[in-house]
């Protein structure tokens, strides 16, 4: 099996991984499942995990009363880290707003239950 890996000058590179392999510097990357998501392949793997991403934030986010009082709307991106055992780590935010944010990293502790 290969594992996709960024590099620090952000050039995406595939590295065979096994126990005599030495990594160093970048981020092995390998597609995160939710639960009963077969693996297909990377590409495939990806949209559908991105699908299935999309969904658990819509249904989780709740739009902030005082984001709404105050009249602050807007998109926030979000990058993150899943471990092996679905917990969500390293999360980084950027919006119009702290509080949108904040709402934004609130989801992380709703179950995603992946697995890599």
């Amino acid at each position: 099996m290969k594992y996709d890996y960024l590099t620090n000058d952000n050039l995406l590179k595939k590295i065979p991984l096994d126990s005599s392999s030495i990594f160093k510097g970048g981020v092995i990357e390998e597609v995160p499942l939710f639960p009963n998501q077969p693996r297909v392949n990377d590409l495939t793997d990806r949209k559908t995990f991105n699908t299935l991403m999309q969904l658990h934030i819509g249904s989780n986010f709740v739009y902030p009363k005082e984001a709404i009082a105050k009249n602050i709307s807007g998109r926030v991106s979000i990058m993150f880290t899943i471990d092996k055992k679905g917990n969500v780590g390293d999360i980084k935010t950027k919006g119009p707003a702290p509080i949108l944010e904040n709402e934004a990293r609130r989801i992380r502790h709703y179950p995603i239950n992946c697995v890599s």
